[in-house]
């Protein structure tokens, strides 16, 4: 009876010993299977620069002058992204001032805009901007107003200048000003009392 118990114990022993050893193969295995995953999703969902880099284009507007005393500056850097050959997204940051020696006014926001070419030298455009600035009427305190611009142009990649309106139209609109362009009856009343106003763009993209 010894002999054969002694029997069993090293078949058992040697069963729990190859039972142990596959639940270490098996756990290697899983520990590899997710590495490898966690890899190949890397892998799969990292971002090839040298793709990207080609499509990119940066631009939007730049101006300074002087009238009168007044200082008049422009920065309203833009990046756009080629979804297509003739298709750009993109989005920027305006900033524009006005100083002078008693007084100063500035204002700046987001703007986003896609921009379709057309046979090449021709282009139509939209862009939303939400800008905050300052009345005239009430220094000190600001608003957010947003303007959607609509509009078509001339140019490529580069040098480029466009005809845009605010359809929006809001009553902080900054492009109702006297100095724009304005097209269609003066009503006197409505949203365009005055016509609809249209103004010029001028801005680069390389």
């Amino acid at each position: 009876m010894k002999g054969l118990s002694r029997y069993f114990f090293v078949v058992l022993l040697f069963l729990g010993t190859d039972i142990f050893a596959q639940d270490i193969d098996s756990t290697k295995e899983e520990k590899n299977a997710i590495k490898y995953k966690q890899e190949e999703d890397t892998t799969v969902h990292s971002l090839n620069w040298s793709e990207i880099k080609p499509k990119l284009v940066f631009g939007g507007s730049l101006g300074l002058s002087f009238n009168d005393g007044y200082t008049f500056f422009e920065v309203s850097p833009q990046v756009g992204y080629k979804v297509k050959e003739n298709t750009v997204v993109g989005a920027g940051l305006q900033m524009f001032g006005i100083t002078n020696k008693y007084d100063s006014y500035f204002q700046y926001g987001p703007d986003f805009f896609i921009r379709q070419h057309l046979l090449n030298i021709l282009f139509a455009q939209a862009q939303f901007e939400y800008i905050n600035f300052e009345t005239y009427a009430l220094p000190g305190k600001r608003y957010w107003n947003p303007a959607f611009l609509l509009g078509f142009g001339y140019g490529t990649y580069g040098y480029s200048f466009g005809l845009f309106t605010d359809v929006l139209h809001t009553k902080y609109s900054e492009y109702i000003y006297p100095g724009h362009i304005y097209f269609g009856p003066k009503t006197g009343k409505g949203r365009y009392p005055y016509g609809v106003p249209l103004f010029f763009k001028v801005q680069l993209f390389f």
